[in-house]
């Protein structure tokens, strides 16, 4: 093992921050009466948003997709949204840990270029750096919200940007075509200008967060390293992407979190694959694909918790799909998810799973999709989960709790927000890849008849449901995208 200095282009002036945009305050970056919204249960792996729902997002490219821009718009034209109520906007909190150009790395960090580490693949290296890093912790983490997240030193490995080559292109790509194993105590930086390419050539995910039945993985961080490059959604973020090599036919995930605590996943850009649909629309265990963040225990003692998951953008999920899926979390929180397709915030309980407890979400966008926020039980038990600052655009609905098969969310919470109609959501219907034709179908789609409270979301626009949300409440296409 050697450990290498480094000076970023950076830290040798040669890029600076824009004011505001490559902080985790632009929740983004990169370049990137209807029927339930929900679709039918999945009851064997739990990981879709089901059956009967099926696809969509809007890219231009199916590789890098569309360019959302640098504004605080969604960053795309073609949300099909009605613009003539264009005033208002909103002024979101400061993220607490804002970032920029990073400084060059501290003594001990081990960069992804250091000789000595022979194996043979990218995943075998990088699992080997961070095996070697953890025995030399320097870095101490910051506090994060809630008091949740790491709290002791870590090791650091980083990969970092290559200037010979252009941002996501030759060397600032790496291949993967299997799992990145974490230790406890190690911190995996990655470059803004550098893209995991997810080439797995069967089910499984790219980075395994998992820990042993009897023993959590302890005080991880995956995060982006130098944040001061990249367009649109992609400022300020590394990138990974499951379109270019990825077989729409398996079911697989970026991050699988189980028995993990005090952990941080943050600052990425996600390329979904826009044709993970559902094969057999309806029937449960019919799913391919799978989320591109999995949160899942099986028991209590295997729930993940003590966690932060923030400032996650992501483009061309099908629907019922979707940046993530949390099937079991505890004692953590999420800041400012985005999604072009697909749910951006989804708590859905497999059938095997002890549900959702004590999570606080804010500041979570979706266009182009199925829904900005789901609540779906199954027969698990959540509790105390409170979503706020909700905000959609074109989404077939905007928040949904739907009934449970003996399962319900209890004093539980979503406020505040805002919600545009359009004619590019994503419809349960029927079962096609990106991108989304429907019109928006409501606001709120609640069956459950209890446990959840839903206030303060406006809502502008026709829905073809009805607009169901708080005409008290100022709603409009700026303000809903003006928090992102």
């Amino acid at each position: 093992m050697q450990t290498v200095l480094w000076m970023g282009v950076c830290g040798l002036g040669g890029c600076q921050q824009d004011a505001g945009d490559a902080s985790l305050t632009d929740g983004s970056s990169a370049t990137v009466t209807g029927a339930d919204p929900t679709g039918e249960p999945d009851t064997t792996t739990g990981e879709s948003e089901p059956g009967a729902v099926t696809t969509s997002a809007s890219v231009t490219s199916s590789t890098t997709g569309a360019d959302p821009g640098d504004g605080p718009d969604t960053g795309t034209s073609t949300t099909g949204a009605d613009t003539a109520d264009d005033t208002g906007g909103v002024d979101p909190e400061e993220d607490e840990d804002p970032r920029g150009c990073a400084a060059p790395p501290k003594p001990g960090t081990i960069l992804y270029t250091a000789p000595g580490y022979p194996q043979k693949t990218p995943q075998a290296r990088i699992s080997a750096m961070l095996a070697d890093a953890a025995k030399q912790p320097i870095y101490s983490p910051p506090a994060y919200p809630l008091g949740f997240g790491p709290t002791a030193e870590q090791g650091v490995v980083r990969i970092a940007y290559d200037p010979q080559d252009l941002p996501d292109a030759g060397v600032n790509r790496i291949r993967l075509t299997g799992p990145i194993t974490f230790v406890d105590g190690v911190r995996l930086e990655i470059d803004a200008g550098v893209t995991l390419v997810d080439a797995q050539t069967s089910n499984g995910s790219l980075v395994d967060w998992r820990g042993a039945a009897d023993k959590p993985l302890r005080n991880v961080t995956l995060t982006v390293g130098d944040a001061c490059r990249g367009e649109g959604r992609r400022k300020g973020k590394f990138v990974v992407d499951r379109q270019s090599e990825l077989d729409k036919d398996l079911s697989t995930r970026f991050v699988w979190v189980e028995n993990a605590e005090r952990w941080l996943l943050e600052s990425v850009h996600t390329l979904d694959h826009p044709e993970h649909v559902d094969k057999t629309p309806g029937e449960p265990g019919g799913g391919t694909g799978g989320p591109v963040v999995l949160f899942r225990g099986l028991t209590e003692a295997t729930t993940p918790r003590f966690g932060v998951y923030r400032n996650h953008s992501n483009e061309a999920s099908a629907a019922g799909w979707g940046p993530n899926q949390i099937a079991a979390l505890a004692d953590s929180y999420i800041g400012r998810i985005w999604t072009d397709g697909g749910t951006a915030l989804r708590f859905e309980s497999s059938l095997d799973t002890p549900g959702n407890h004590r999570v606080t979400a804010e500041y979570i966008f979706g266009q182009n999709g199925n829904g900005v926020v789901s609540f779906s039980p199954h027969t698990s038990h959540s509790d105390e989960v409170h979503v706020s600052q909700v905000f959609g655009v074109s989404m077939y609905a905007g928040v949904t709790i739907v009934k449970g098969e003996g399962g319900e969310f209890t004093a539980s919470s979503i406020t505040g927000g805002c919600v545009v109609a359009g004619d590019t959501a994503q419809s349960p219907k029927a079962d096609v890849p990106y991108p989304g034709d429907d019109p928006s179908q409501t606001v709120i789609y609640d069956v459950s008849g209890g446990g959840v409270t839903t206030s303060g979301i406006g809502h502008s626009g026709k829905f073809v449901g009805g607009a169901n949300g708080d005409p008290a409440v100022p709603c409009s296409l700026k303000i809903a995208t003006g928090a992102f």
